[in-house]
């Protein structure tokens, strides 16, 4: 888990997490700088013995997640929480029994549905991507799988903790990239065992306000950060020697798009380099084209 001022869901969401039925649980939290009480709440529970963490400084939830990637002691299987959602009592046994399923040595990353509910956890909707990110061409474009989602074990962890790139877009966005980057398999479970929690700023998909979500789009239009494409040179760059010769070439021509000669029209004219989301090839494509994505 990795924390940020959220000491008013805190206690609920580690409570759920201690309350897991039929493993064995390790907490482990690292806190990016938080001001408010989140630290007093971590040293309550670290006296108790009921879990472990340490604090840093300030440098975002992706880097977070990843720095508690690769401090932790190995263990059988990993997952990511965040600070203020509540998990059912068999989140984590649901996403072991599936990966227990495969061969050890397999690339697998399981993900579960979610119930999109308010700060008081009334159920008030479901997100709006409706077609899972389980293919490699659609993960590289998109990803719609939420980190607090996520449960694998050391196959992908021990790739996970080799990217060292400086254009870590979203944690769990690597999580999905690098897992179809390399062949793996994305496993989506439709039935929901969280309680993903929306208030203040942190509101999403069909329950954003309509001046909030047009006022992000139009942001993404004028963003030339191009932190999708960046992350990807990253992710070839790290894991290049692993990456399927097939798969390595679709992601350069995405990742160097705006450098490669006639790249962008390459990938606009493309018929194999789309999402399984209609909607999303569009923003894609418009994204390749105004130079953002």
């Amino acid at each position: 888990m990795s924390t940020y001022n959220g000491d008013k869901y805190l206690r609920e969401q580690i409570e759920s997490i201690l309350s897991q039925v039929g493993v064995k649980v390790n907490l482990i939290v690292r806190d990016d700088g938080s001001t408010d009480n989140t630290q007093k709440i971590l040293q309550e529970y670290e006296a108790e013995g009921k879990l472990k963490w340490y604090a840093g400084k300030n440098i975002g939830a992706a880097y977070s997640f990843l720095n508690l990637l690769k401090s932790i002691s190995r263990d059988e299987f990993y997952a990511f929480s965040d600070q203020d959602d509540v998990w059912d009592k068999k989140k984590l046994l649901a996403g072991i029994s599936k990966l227990k399923e495969y061969p050890e040595e397999a690339i697998v990353l399981y993900t579960c549905s979610v119930r999109v509910v308010s700060s008081n956890l009334s159920e008030i909707g479901s997100l709006n991507s409706s077609v899972p990110v389980t293919t490699f061409m659609d993960g590289m474009i998109r990803n719609n799988s939420q980190g607090c989602t996520m449960v694998f074990g050391n196959v992908l962890r021990n790739l996970l903790v080799m990217y060292n790139g400086k254009n870590l877009f979203m944690h769990d966005d690597l999580a999905v990239k690098v897992c179809l980057a390399m062949g793996g398999i994305i496993y989506r479970d439709v039935e929901k065992y969280i309680n993903y929690r929306q208030h203040g700023n942190n509101v999403i998909g069909t329950q954003e306000p309509f001046m909030r979500s047009l006022s992000r789009r139009a942001k993404s239009l004028l963003n030339q950060s191009c932190e999708r494409s960046k992350e990807l040179q990253d992710i070839i760059e790290t894991y290049s020697d692993l990456i399927p010769v097939e798969n390595r070439y679709v992601m350069e021509k995405i990742a160097y798009y705006k450098s490669r000669k006639f790249g962008r029209i390459a990938i606009l004219i493309s018929r194999n380099i789309v999402s399984k989301d209609n909607k999303t090839t569009r923003r894609f494509k418009l994204g390749i084209l105004m130079g953002f994505f």
